[in-house]
């Protein structure tokens, strides 16, 4: 654990101390463990992005920039282990492949860019360059991760490759997809005000998308014959939800599917899946109001195909030259890389293998023709 103590008063009376949170390492090396916590200094995942509003007055609130210079420094921790912890299980143990991750741009996006975005009502300018100013100061750090990578790919003249998990959109409203269904009578409420499976044909347990209550699941209602009627149920009333401006919430609805393309349903998804309109974020509470407000934050989870969930994928390496690919996608991330290894791509890979047309000679490519 690492602890900072930020304020102090004189008379000891009060003070404000910042602990990490302790992470588990597992692992199948357990004699390298000890060895690696002492060279690195343990494992940081996180910054404190979920105690911002506790740190103090953020900017929003008329703070004076103090808060988000303490959140700072515990991306700074962050980073700096995630740093440490790479170059020491690269240089000592040398695998054939890393798989690593790095969670802050997440983490200052979800923070910042609500209140930087300018559709947000009551977006307020001065306020936005102030915290921009601090967000750049964030994705510093995260071109300081990436390029201690690259330093550790060169040594051993590998092939790096970079992925984002998902895009990120401001948001200001929630939708309370399940008051929608208890309001059509899809979802019954018991006394508590929780739902009640024994009563409800279809219920969101997370938000993002609506499961019928078929009788194959725990608590389920819904025969198999029924099931298709009701998750036409849900899609007429999804379709029908309306915002406080009257406009459409829903933006489009998605029914799994033998070849989708998206990814979704299987064992553990979801029966309809749906997108929302700007600025609304999913919400699985029970309320009173179909929406309701919410502090601007940054939000990913929409669709896939919605351009501002579009994400990157990139690569470095020997004979992989500067240029911009016409398609890629994360999935094919997997295959690339296990081109590169000279093995075969995982067997449930769904992506294809960009190694040849990235490596490929600048004349040897076709590029479209631009109308000038």
């Amino acid at each position: 654990m690492y602890f900072r103590l930020w304020t102090l008063a004189p008379d000891l009376s009060t003070y404000q101390l910042f602990q990490s949170g302790r992470a588990t390492i597992r692992t199948n090396h357990p004699e390298a463990l000890a060895v690696y916590e002492t060279a690195v200094g343990g494992f940081v995942g996180n910054t404190a992005w979920g105690l911002l509003q506790e740190l103090g007055p953020t900017l929003e609130r008329g703070g004076d920039g103090t808060t988000e210079l303490k959140f700072l420094e515990t991306a700074e921790l962050e980073t700096r282990q995630f740093i440490r912890g790479s170059a020491w299980v690269w240089r000592h143990r040398r695998p054939n492949l890393l798989l690593d991750y790095f969670s802050l741009a997440d983490d200052l996006d979800h923070s910042w860019l609500g209140l930087v975005s300018p559709e947000v009502p009551g977006h307020d300018p001065l306020v936005a360059v102030r915290i921009n100013a601090m967000r750049s100061r964030g994705w510093a750090l995260v071109d300081r991760r990436l390029a201690a990578l690259r330093a550790l790919a060169r040594e051993s003249n590998a092939l790096l490759l970079v992925g984002g998990d998902h895009g990120m959109r401001a948001t200001w409203r929630f939708f309370h997809v399940n008051t929608v269904l208890r309001q059509a009578g899809l979802l019954a409420a018991d006394g508590s005000g929780r739902p009640d499976l024994s009563r409800t044909r279809a219920i969101s347990s997370n938000g993002y998308y609506v499961n019928v209550n078929r009788v194959e699941r725990k608590g389920g209602i819904v025969p198999p014959d029924r099931a298709d009627r009701v998750a036409d149920s849900v899609i007429q009333v999804l379709r029908a939800a309306r915002g406080p401006d009257g406009a459409p919430v829903v933006t489009g609805i998605w029914r799994p599917e033998p070849e989708d393309t998206m990814g979704v349903g299987g064992p553990s998804g979801g029966d309809v899946y749906f997108g929302l309109a700007p600025g609304y974020y999913y919400s699985s509470a029970l309320n009173d109001s179909v929406s309701t407000t919410r502090a601007p934050a940054g939000s990913h989870g929409f669709p896939s195909i919605e351009r501002d969930m579009h994400t990157v994928l990139c690569a470095i390496g020997p004979g992989v030259g500067g240029r911009r690919l016409s398609t890629a996608r994360v999935i094919d991330g997997a295959p690339t890389v296990s081109a590169w290894l000279g093995i075969p791509a995982p067997a449930d890979a769904r992506g294809v293998s960009l190694l040849e047309v990235m490596k490929a000679r600048l004349d040897q490519l076709r590029f479209p023709k631009v109308e000038r």
